[in-house]
């Protein structure tokens, strides 16, 4: 059946492939009863057999937390393509554990890889957060696999599907560096191991390793921005009703929690107008042409009472410990259209 496990959609809303359907079934069975993938996998090069492991281990930890899945709106999901994560957020930034979460994205706004020439669309993000420095672990034919991470205390495990039959795993570790600066690290050390398969030649393994990089840019920044929109505005996630289809070993667990994203205006802080006309008597710094001005992230110093007083609200974000030993929160400054007449806005 096409909706083994998963939510049922929204209108509008990508449906999983029937590749990525056949996998989630497959890879559940192989925590139950012996299939016969091991000795598939023992065959594999180091490379390939380390991506097949962190496929596997995401979609386990998704199944195992009882099957979380997020479906972020068409307004949130333009916000966060206009809002930088990935060279103003930290790591560190980024405190909350949540459970594996399956994003679900809008069929108008799946993710194009900006500026390359690799076929598909991504509709699907599997995310999952690690808060240590254990190795992964995932069950094949009643025997347990482990694959170590690269260094760092917490991870991020990211697996997004294709529409056709791809597939593209990376890691990113949450150290103080940049998001950025983290991806250009791994890009250089361990990406290029990863996707190093026997049959390739060195011109397919470069394609392989610029595809997964790309990816992991584009992809990685609309996760951290999600991840930090989720930590710091609980209110914007709300519990939504869903159909799912599951393994009878799960019918007596837990409902599955589908759950939807939008932006709550009384949430966000006041909008910041940087450049209320740019026009004819603009300034020469002015641009000429109307823009969007990309979002950014901000660290938000704030007392225990205001924290006190956001907990009796229910919307107290997580606390992040400054190095002066002050605390913090993470502050989303929305996207702006620049470059016409506020006036013409009010209009």
């Amino acid at each position: 059946m096409t909706d083994f496990w998963f939510a049922k959609s929204p209108p509008g809303y990508c449906v999983p492939g029937r590749d990525m359907t056949s996998s989630f079934q497959e890879i559940h069975k192989t925590r139950f009863c012996k299939t016969g993938f091991l000795p598939i996998l023992d065959a594999l090069p180091h490379g390939s057999l380390q991506l097949q492991l962190k496929h596997i281990a995401n979609i386990q930890f998704w199944q195992k937390s009882n099957g979380v899945t997020v479906f972020p709106s068409v307004e949130l999901i333009d916000k966060c393509n206009k809002t930088e994560a990935l060279s103003g957020v930290c790591g560190t930034d980024i405190r909350e554990s949540f459970p594996t979460i399956l994003f679900v994205l809008p069929e108008n706004r799946q993710l194009d890889i900006p500026g390359g020439d690799f076929s598909g669309r991504v509709g699907h993000l599997l995310v999952s957060i690690f808060d240590n420095t254990e190795p992964l672990f995932c069950d094949v034919d009643t025997k347990r696999l482990s694959l170590h991470m690269p260094p760092g205390p917490r991870h991020i495990l990211v697996t997004a599907f294709w529409n056709e039959r791809y597939v593209n795993n990376f890691s990113i570790p949450l150290t103080e560096k940049s998001i950025k600066q983290t991806l250009e690290y791994l890009n250089d050390h361990f990406i290029s191991d990863e996707v190093r398969v026997s049959s390739m030649s060195l011109s397919e393994v470069k394609h392989e390793q610029a595809e997964t990089f790309a990816m992991s840019l584009w992809a990685g920044g609309l996760v951290v921005n999600l991840l930090l929109l989720m930590q710091s505005y609980p209110k914007f996630v709300t519990t939504m009703g869903s159909q799912y289809c599951r393994p009878h070993v799960y019918r007596d667990h837990p409902p599955p929690v589908t759950l939807s994203m939008s932006v709550a205006r009384s949430l966000l802080p006041p909008v910041v107008h940087e450049s209320s006309v740019i026009g004819g008597n603009a300034s020469h710094h002015a641009s000429p042409t109307s823009h969007w001005r990309r979002g950014h992230w901000r660290r938000q110093r704030h007392s225990d009472t205001w924290l006190a007083e956001q907990v009796a609200l229910g919307s107290a974000p997580k606390v992040i410990d400054m190095p002066d030993g002050r605390r913090a929160h993470m502050v989303w400054i929305e996207p702006v259209f620049v470059g016409i007449a506020i006036e013409e806005v009010v209009k």
